[in-house]
């Protein structure tokens, strides 16, 4: 995506030629030696924020934020403009690492530069972008989807194709929290429509690919939602984006072991966890926690499980309230139980299951549901069991998810026959 801040400098114009025909770890490259070479405090600053955005744009969010704060300081009290625009990309990195409360202050802090100090169209599409970042963490889909129409409204004038078909695949997203898959998909369609398909939207295209297998795991379509991972991870690999393929594997993962097909589920969750360092996403260190204890669980080595357990648990604290912290609970139930730790096991069951109904997660809650239902009937507690197989079975068919329906009855006459 194109950066807010607009310049004429030779330097960035390179690097952004660079970048729209997709060599990002050129432009990166290219940015760092110009800002190591130049005895101009501005320049330095200038190519600092944008050497930031490119590690943005490559799913290295960690360096990306010492790129920016490295750029704010070198940027000259008297260009009130400068610093306004580099903490509104400051803002964006932090709703996208999770830290809300910091992107919420910088957010405040720019909206009224922006507005008297001569700020873009392209700035304030970005300031309603990272407004709409936020409220849609916050569950406030209304709200967001405002924000980015507005967003889409000066991308679209401008004609920035590119920046239309993100907010189109964020309004997209604003479905998908409500749970209405087939609007989410349309909207993922139309901003599909809307690329041009040149060289430097292999990037979006990637995260657009990772999202429609989002939305085809969640309407229970398996098989369509990992070759989607799949095609996804294979187009950010190419544009060099850590953070978008160490998440396409561990959502793969995730199906690999739903699946059964435990090999292929370590091989991308170890390609993930490679990956978190750089990435430096907490959400991401949870996922391939969890998703590992699942795997280990199952494969009978429950002391490596409990391991990756605990570690899970530890790092879903710093994402509270999260589908991420959820799944790091029902990890954890899932080798209590295996365990033999009974009441351990339901205790993190019903924590996560009340996550999720709190924070409006209904899908998630009705698979945690589900294991809840298989660990009370090898509890001998059938009453129970049946009292919460019944609940997942009328939320799926009042949802329409009839694919989830029939899997989740053919698991559980499985699991009744083999008692």
């Amino acid at each position: 995506m194109t950066d807010p801040l607009s310049t004429d400098d030779p330097v960035v114009k390179e690097a952004e030629e660079l970048a729209r025909r997709g060599r990002l770890g050129e432009a990166v490259d290219h940015l760092r030696a110009s800002a190591t070479r130049t005895g101009d405090q501005r320049r330095r600053a200038l190519y600092s924020y944008y050497w930031g955005a490119m590690l943005r744009r490559t799913g290295q969010l960690a360096e990306a934020k010492r790129r920016f704060d490295e750029a704010l300081a070198l940027a000259g009290g008297s260009d009130v403009l400068l610093r306004a625009q580099i903490q509104l990309q400051q803002a964006d990195l932090a709703s996208r690492m999770g830290e809300g409360l910091e992107a919420q202050a910088l957010l405040q802090a720019t909206f009224p530069v922006l507005r008297t100090k001569g700020g873009s169209s392209m700035d304030l599409a970005y300031y309603h972008l990272v407004s709409g970042h936020l409220s849609l963490a916050a569950g406030t889909t209304d709200a967001a989807h405002k924000s980015y129409e507005r967003a889409r409204g000066l991308f679209r004038s401008a004609a920035e194709h590119t920046e239309e078909a993100y907010t189109l695949m964020m309004l997209g997203d604003c479905h998908y929290q409500s749970h209405d898959f087939g609007k989410a998909l349309a909207y993922y369609h139309h901003a599909l429509k809307t690329l041009d398909r040149g060289p430097g939207d292999l990037l979006l295209l990637g995260h657009l690919y990772a999202t429609m297998a989002n939305t085809h795991r969640e309407l229970g379509e398996t098989e369509k939602a990992r070759q989607l991972y799949g095609d996804a991870q294979v187009m950010l690999k190419r544009c060099n984006d850590r953070r978008g393929m160490a998440l396409a594997l561990a959502n793969r993962a995730y199906l690999q072991v739903r699946a059964g097909r435990l090999d292929d589920a370590e091989v991308d969750y170890r390609s993930s966890r490679a990956l978190e360092g750089e990435v430096g996403d907490r959400r991401l260190s949870v996922l391939n926690a969890a998703g590992l204890a699942r795997l280990l669980s199952r494969r009978g080595d429950l002391t490596a499980a409990a391991t990756e357990a605990q570690a899970g648990l530890a790092a879903s604290k710093a994402v509270a309230d999260s589908e991420e912290r959820a799944m790091a609970l029902a990890a954890a139930a899932e080798v209590a139980m295996a365990q033999g730790q009974h009441g351990t096991g339901a205790a993190y069951l019903q924590e996560a299951h009340e996550l999720l109904v709190r924070t409006d997660r209904r899908i998630r809650a009705a698979e945690v549901l589900f294991e809840w239902a298989k660990m009370d009937h090898r509890a001998g507690r059938t009453d129970e069991a049946m009292m919460r197989l019944q609940e997942v079975i009328t939320f799926y068919i009042e949802m329409g998810l009839r694919t989830e329906e029939r899997r989740v009855l053919t698991e559980w006459e499985t699991i009744v026959s083999a008692s």
